[in-house]
């Protein structure tokens, strides 16, 4: 598990958003590339006091916090780092007869696109597995037989089923809201009205994202029906966003516009980060960048057959 220092970790992305990363800088900007260097050299070193807040325990699980996905790859234990992308539900049954199944939605590749994996957050516990147990993955995105081809990287982690006839029920798990720690738009809870109308996309749309690496961030949308090719893995049907800044760790986080009724902001859901291309490393090891891509929210909804789970 990463322990972070808070003020490392916040400063360190705003000196690194400021001027877009050492790629930018050196050849071009020497001595503001040696300003960047040293100034990440001495915020490291502040010793980690607590926890970043993204990769706290959070209950009700809300969109843009860590988890971590464990399954077995090549007959050994495999643990990935991912962000919630957004609540979600889905209904079986018959007439007045329904199970609804709650859960959220994250990137499928947290899972390798393969179904039972368990999902813990904010981490897997080595000395008590259940303690931070949320679910395991029941749906995964379509894909073909050699996972060369991804058309939906999505899964969704189910964390409740509960009974019901007439009256739908709540969740006790999930909780229709993204967190942002330092209130950018206002509060740390950001209620999620819906899905944004797919009709309205458009270029240099300004939307957001949270992921638990980086915190919150915005950009702008490029392209959609983007495809994207990726260390032999061609990932399909894509909303491709410029000037936001993700890191590994980030994936699954939700790609969403902001909307204010008065002075509170809503979102509206756009997708969830698959990736984009590796740009510079932190100190860490993790690698980020500044172009994304994105799963559109309608494929997802419509492939996995669910819907989101919103604020009334």
């Amino acid at each position: 598990m990463l322990e972070e220092n808070l003020f490392t970790e916040k400063y360190k992305y705003l000196i690194i958003k400021k001027y877009r990363g050492l790629y930018m800088l050196i050849g071009k900007r020497p001595i503001e590339a040696l300003i960047l260097i040293l100034s990440i050299l001495v915020l490291a070193t502040v010793p980690a006091t607590t926890l970043w807040p993204f990769e706290q325990e959070f209950r009700p699980l809300v969109a843009g916090v860590k988890i971590e996905t464990i399954g077995i790859i090549d007959d050994e234990p495999y643990i990935g780092q991912c962000s919630i992308g957004f609540p979600a539900y889905y209904d079986t049954g018959w007439g007045i007869f329904q199970w609804r199944h709650f859960g959220i939605i994250t990137a499928g590749h947290c899972s390798w696109w393969m179904r039972n994996w368990d999902v813990h957050q904010p981490y897997v516990d080595p000395d008590d597995y259940d303690r931070y147990l949320i679910g395991s993955v029941t749906k995964v995105g379509s894909h073909n037989s050699h996972y060369t081809i991804i058309y939906i990287d999505a899964e969704f982690v189910e964390t409740e089923t509960i009974f019901w006839t007439f009256n739908p029920p709540s969740s006790s798990t999930i909780s229709p809201y993204i967190f942002d720690y330092y209130e950018t738009l206002g509060t740390n809870l950001i209620p999620i009205d819906g899905v944004y109308p797919e009709s309205n996309l458009q270029r240099d749309l300004e939307v957001y994202s949270v992921g638990f690496v980086t915190g919150l961030k915005g950009g702008y949308v490029i392209e959609w029906d983007r495809d994207w090719y990726v260390n032999g893995t061609l990932f399909k049907n894509l909303i491709k966003v410029d000037d936001m800044l993700t890191c590994e760790g980030d994936s699954g986080s939700p790609l969403f516009y902001v909307e204010y009724e008065g002075p509170d902001p809503h979102a509206q859901i756009l997708g969830t980060l698959v990736g984009g291309p590796d740009e510079f490393q932190m100190p860490d090891g993790r690698w980020c960048g500044f172009t994304n891509y994105f799963a559109q929210v309608w494929e997802t909804l419509d492939d996995l057959d669910i819907n989101v789970y919103t604020d009334g």
